[in-house]
């Protein structure tokens, strides 16, 4: 992908990632009051793993249109890009986070007695998430992972059959549906006696979140010139579905989840920012977070871990309102700084040469190709 012309993926990952921050910011230390519109938003910061989901579908797809005519083995080096680009860093993230918060009970295993033997291969193999006490119990953040991980498992057979604007549309309404009869079915029906850790493993799990991708590879289209004879029909139609969903949040309330009218607004704004990157979104801090944005998320949490350890999480005497909005900006600039340089360091030591190792797999694979594809081509008769 160019550089240039895609800097407002990298972009939007940063503001993603600094949405995250925010959350999980204001969590720790003094809380800002329950009526505050920082609270407010800090709380929808949360929504910032969807941005994320949607610019992944973007990009795999944009990658896949790329090298899936360019390469001999397109789907194994899909897997293997996605895995030294996930693994290293996560598995590091495991370990750390083994140490730092032990094997003990904790909020995420619910009434479960501690962590299992089950619980950490099931996340080493990005399964957690298909159990609502290993999905986000080891690594924090990590439900995420083990969805996205899980998505990539459908891509190659996704890119192949949802070849047009149309069928990422039906594409759409199809995972909504699931979306909603996983839900209904399961809401009244915990198969765990923790019925709080259920109803967030029902937002987390994959058929929910799937429509959030869906998302991103109807984006892929919007932004993609049509194939020549084909119409634009599906752009006003997707139109129509994005501002019905609008619409409805603000007729129907609570009926029409926030993370998926989020996913629409999050569509729009990717579309603008391709066609016109303002330089307050799309600029040299905002891509470069961007970057190293996947490091920040699993590295984010060791810093307010530390933070805390120092006592520094509370920079300011917290007397009124002012005074905790202040103590929570001061704290979310101090994290924000903190957590660049240690994600600055895991980026350059950890997920670079992950990838670079990949890269090295894939090119070993494709010369073994070449090389075998010779004595073949070579005995084919030349014609006159």
């Amino acid at each position: 992908m160019e550089t240039k012309k895609y800097a407002y993926i990298d972009a939007l990952r940063g503001a993603a990632v600094l949405a995250v921050l925010a959350v999980h910011c204001a969590e720790f230390g003094t809380t800002l009051p329950a009526h505050s519109p920082l609270a407010v938003a800090a709380v929808y910061g949360a929504r910032g793993v969807q941005l994320f989901y949607i610019m992944s579908a973007l990009t795999l797809f944009l990658s896949m249109s790329g090298r899936s005519k360019a390469e001999r083995f397109a789907t194994l080096n899909f897997f293997l890009r996605r895995f030294f680009r996930i693994a290293p860093l996560f598995y590091c993230a495991v370990l750390y986070y083994l140490w730092q918060d032990g094997w003990g009970p904790r909020y995420w295993l619910g009434d479960a007695p501690g962590i299992t033997l089950a619980g950490i291969v099931a996340t080493a193999t990005f399964t957690n998430g298909v159990n609502p006490y290993w999905i986000n119990s080891i690594v924090p953040g990590g439900w995420s992972i083990a969805v996205e991980m899980l998505f990539y498992v459908f891509v190659p057979v996704l890119f192949r059959v949802v070849t047009t604007g149309k069928r990422a549309l039906w594409l759409l309404g199809f995972t909504l549906a699931g979306a909603v009869v996983f839900n209904v079915v399961l809401a009244d029906r915990p198969l765990i006696g923790n019925v709080e850790l259920w109803k967030n493993f029902l937002f987390m799990a994959f058929p929910t979140q799937l429509p959030v991708f869906a998302m991103g590879i109807v984006l892929f289209f919007l932004l993609s010139p049509p194939p020549e004879g084909n119409s634009l029909a599906f752009r006003p139609a997707a139109l129509l579905i994005g501002t019905a969903l609008l619409l409805a949040s603000l007729l129907l309330g609570n009926l029409v989840p926030s993370y998926l009218i989020f996913g629409v607004a999050f569509v729009m704004l990717a579309y603008a920012l391709a066609h016109l990157p303002t330089r307050w979104l799309v600029n040299g801090a905002t891509e470069y977070i961007g970057r190293i944005s996947y490091s920040l998320y699993l590295t984010h949490f060791a810093v307010l871990h530390a933070m805390q350890y120092w006592g520094i999480m509370d920079l300011t005497t917290v007397a009124d309102e002012k005074g905790a909005v202040l103590n929570y900006a001061l704290r979310y600039m101090l994290l924000l700084l903190l957590a660049t340089i240690v994600a600055t360091l895991t980026y350059y030591l950890i997920e670079k040469p992950g990838m670079q190792a990949g890269k090295w797999l894939i090119g070993r694979f494709e010369q073994t190709g070449k090389r075998q594809e010779i004595p073949r081509t070579a005995n084919v008769p030349t014609t006159a």
